[in-house]
């Protein structure tokens, strides 16, 4: 099993690519304490005290704050975004969470 430190993990944590604060909408500071806000209640609800997670558990922590979602697709573009996970192709071979993208066939 592995061990997530979600310490560790909220370093790339990035709320200026949030859509909300790149429209406007709220500020960074709104953002970061309302994921923070997540993080605490999920916590609470799992009756965990530290901030190491099994991987199982990280996973279960979004689909936790997923849960408070209408849209998955919203939720989704949101993760990408603010987690880095649209980096382009390039960032993916140093940096494991990044989504893939098949190769295209070359056509002439």
């Amino acid at each position: 099993m592995r061990i997530i430190n979600f310490n560790t993990k909220i370093d790339h944590y990035n709320v200026q690519h949030h859509p909300d604060v790149t429209r406007g909408n709220r500020s960074e500071n709104e953002v970061y304490r309302e994921f923070n806000n997540a993080f605490d209640n999920y916590l609470a609800y799992k009756r965990v005290r530290n901030v190491s997670l099994s991987s199982d558990e990280f996973e279960d922590l979004f689909a936790f704050i997923g849960s408070s979602y209408e849209d998955e697709h919203h939720f989704c573009t949101i993760m990408n975004q603010v987690w880095g996970l649209n980096k382009p192709q390039e960032y993916s071979d140093y940096k494991p969470w990044a989504q893939r993208t098949p190769a295209q066939p070359h056509r002439k």
